[in-house]
C-alpha cells in the first residue's frame, strides 16, 4: 500500500520589503551619519548611488534649481528685487522708473539798472546749478518788477549760455512820467541732455533807464 503520509505542499515565500532591500548604500550610511555638519543639513542625490550635503541656506536665503543640482541664492540687499538673468534667479536693483521733478529758485532784491540797446545781464538773476543725468525737459519762469524812466521799449529774455530760450518780452513806455511795470513770462528749455546747467534773463532797453528789481527766477526740471 502505498504510503498516504500528508504532506504539505511547497509554498513560495514572499519576501518582505525592506530598507536593507531596496536602498542604496549610500542612504544606509546617512542613517550613519552621527553629527551633522549643522542643525537642518540637507542631502540630494548626487547621482545613482551618492548623497551630497547641501548645508542649511543662510538667513532669507531662496533655493533653486540649475537644472543639475540645487543652489542656495543668499537674501539681496534693501530694495533689490528677484529678477532673472541668463535663466536663472538673481537679486538685482531696478532700474529707475517715472520722472523726477525738482524745483530750482533764486529770489533776489538785488537786481540793477541798465542804458544798454544791447541785451545784458540782470545782476544776481541767475538759476542755482542744476545737474541732469538723462534728457530733461526744463520749464523756466521770470518774474519782477521794473520801471522805464521815459519813453522807451523795455526788453527781456531767458538765456542758457548763448541760447536764447524765449521770444523777448517787450512793452513800451510813451509817457515821460516814466512807468512801472510788473514783468512776468516763461520758456521751456526741451530735450536737454544730461550735464550741468544754469538759467539767466537778460534785459536792454530802447532808451534812457530800465530797472529791474526784485527778481525771481525758476527752473522747474523734469527727469
Amino acid at each position: 500500500m502505498a504510503d498516504q503520509t500528508n504532506q504539505t505542499p511547497n509554498k513560495k515565500s514572499t519576501p518582505f520589503i525592506t530598507q536593507e532591500s531596496i536602498a542604496p548604500a549610500a542612504i544606509k550610511q546617512r542613517h550613519l551619519v552621527a553629527s551633522p555638519t549643522q542643525v537642518g543639513d540637507m542631502y540630494y542625490g548626487k547621482d545613482g548611488n551618492s548623497f551630497a550635503n547641501l548645508s542649511i541656506g543662510a538667513n532669507g536665503s531662496v533655493l533653486y534649481s540649475t537644472g543639475s543640482a540645487p543652489v542656495w541664492l543668499t537674501i539681496g540687499s534693501s530694495s533689490q528685487v528677484l529678477t532673472v538673468s541668463g535663466g536663472l534667479p538673481v537679486w538685482a536693483t531696478p532700474a529707475s522708473r517715472g520722472n523726477t521733478i525738482n524745483l530750482y529758485t533764486n529770489s533776489t532784491t538785488t537786481g540793477g539798472s541798465t542804458s544798454s540797446t544791447s541785451f545784458v545781464d540782470i545782476p544776481n538773476c541767475v538759476t542755482p546749478s542744476v545737474t541732469t543725468t538723462k534728457i530733461s525737459n526744463v520749464l523756466l519762469t521770470f518774474s519782477t518788477s521794473t520801471f522805464l524812466s521815459n519813453t522807451a521799449t523795455a526788453n527781456f529774455q531767458i538765456v542758457r549760455g548763448s541760447t536764447v530760450l524765449s521770444a523777448a518780452f517787450t512793452y513800451d513806455e510813451s509817457g515821460s512820467a516814466g512807468l512801472n511795470q510788473i514783468v512776468s513770462f516763461s520758456a521751456v528749455d526741451a530735450s536737454l541732455a544730461a550735464g550741468t546747467y544754469t538759467w539767466k534773463v537778460q534785459y536792454k532797453t530802447s532808451a534812457n533807464t530800465l530797472t529791474a528789481n526784485p527778481n525771481v527766477i525758476t527752473a522747474l526740471v523734469i527727469q
